[in-house]
């Protein structure tokens, strides 16, 4: 949404254009409760997860969320 809010012609702009450049990156063995700091911290929704530079994965906030939610009754915290 930035792009169109400064006033660039949609039908011109580009992945690179739209794209987040400041990425959360964590391994596959990375423990949820880091990957839970790393959203709180960086405010961001969206975590990359890379091994052996190959993108394994996308873990969203809302997955997490979900997660919780479906192995325990209780609501989280903070969330």
């Amino acid at each position: 949404l930035r792009p169109i809010a400064e006033g660039k012609n949609v039908n011109k702009l580009t992945a690179k254009d739209i794209m987040s450049k400041d990425c959360q990156i964590v391994t596959e063995s990375t423990p949820a409760t880091n990957v839970l700091k790393i959203f709180d911290e960086k405010r961001v929704f969206k975590v990359f997860v890379i091994e052996k530079n190959i993108l394994k994965g996308v873990i969203a906030k809302h997955d997490v969320i979900l997660a919780y939610l479906n192995a325990t009754e209780e609501p989280p915290k903070g969330f």
